[in-house]
């Protein structure tokens, strides 16, 4: 209970000193004569917020002192307890000074607390209730519950398919919410990865392409050796002492010697007739590569922009070309995935129209 109040520099008043008595106690005064201030002055006891326009003009700070019996107070004791607070006597001073700055000082029997600690204390011991706080009918808030129990049950089929309404309706809407909150990111991701696969795809990637336009690069920047190399190695199974027709030769000599002393040379000759044949097939296999050997700088430059290509993208996507493919084909499905998902979105705010 308040049993006194102090005040002093507050707004309009210098010095006021009220005692307060068991009962009720009654304010009243004319229109301006401080009632309100009063009230004011309490309400900073109980934290409500400071301000500068409450000091006195002129003066530096005000001054709002009160002195609560906390004898029957169980709830403010235990909370004063779990803040250090002495509490030596059956009463509580309690006292806030705002300056002029718009600062203000809270203190509970001479120990300085913060606002949120004053307002945990004094919530025990006082509280403020304006005109018509208890007269539910003027907030607004439970006017549509009155109207609802003023119709006795009589529109309680229309209100009961309403609130089922209004429950998909906002159902919907929150979904939606969820879904559009992700809209932006998931476009980003969505123009990223439709750059990703058009450049993949436009790069027509192959397995084993790299390894191959090093053979064909290495051939062309090498086709000069190359040729003179196959022409010679040509040459050595082609001219007048050309290994093939001396293995023919061999074999025929040893056919001779066979039908003289059978089986001894046999195994011998059938390695110089299957020599003799591999001989045949590289001497064809040789032609063809010296026809295809020709110093091609236009071919050259088409491989070698390819390799740039394919090494740049392995550089740029930290794979290899087998797994580009692969990220090639995971992104497509991803993509799908994000287009259905804005399809899903289009449908969902059309449900909401019919709702």
């Amino acid at each position: 209970m308040l049993q006194s109040l102090s005040i002093k520099e507050f707004a309009i008043i210098e010095t006021l000193d009220i005692q307060f008595s068991d009962g009720l106690t009654v304010l009243s005064g004319e229109t301006g004569a401080g009632k309100s201030i009063i009230i004011d002055a309490i309400g900073q006891l109980i934290g409500m917020r400071a301000s500068s326009d409450f000091v006195r003009h002129g003066e530096k700070k005000a001054i709002i002192e009160g002195i609560f019996d906390i004898d029957h107070a169980e709830e403010a004791i235990q909370e004063l307890n779990t803040l250090g607070i002495d509490i030596n006597e059956d009463f509580l001073i309690v006292k806030r000074e705002i300056f002029s700055s718009g600062k203000s000082i809270c203190r509970i029997n001479n120990q300085t607390v913060t606002l949120q600690d004053l307002r945990k204390v004094m919530q025990a011991l006082l509280d403020i209730h304006g005109q018509h706080e208890t007269q539910t009918l003027l907030k607004q808030k439970y006017h549509i519950e009155l109207l609802d129990r003023y119709s006795d049950g009589q529109y309680a089929k229309a209100l009961s398919q309403y609130e089922e309404t209004f429950n998909q309706h906002h159902s919907k809407i929150k979904e939606l919410e969820a879904l559009e909150s992700a809209d932006q990111a998931l476009l980003q991701r969505l123009d990223l990865m439709k750059f990703q696969y058009d450049e993949l795809k436009e790069a027509q990637l192959k397995e084993g392409e790299i390894e191959q336009l090093e053979i064909d690069i290495k051939r062309i920047q090498n086709s000069e050796n190359l040729s003179v190399a196959l022409n010679a190695a040509y040459e050595t199974l082609t001219d007048e002492q050309a290994i093939p027709d001396r293995l023919y030769t061999l074999s025929a000599h040893l056919q001779t010697i066979d039908e003289i002393l059978p089986e001894t040379f046999q195994k011998l000759k059938e390695d110089v007739d299957q020599f003799y044949y591999t001989l045949e097939d590289a001497k064809h296999q040789l032609y063809d590569e010296i026809n295809q050997t020709d110093f091609d700088e236009q071919y050259l430059n088409e491989l070698e922009s390819r390799m740039n290509l394919l090494n740049n993208l392995k550089r740029k996507y930290g794979k290899d070309i087998s797994e580009l493919i692969t990220y090639q084909a995971k992104i497509a499905e991803e993509i799908d995935k994000i287009e259905n998902y804005e399809e899903s979105t289009s449908q969902l705010r059309l449900s909401l129209i019919h709702i």
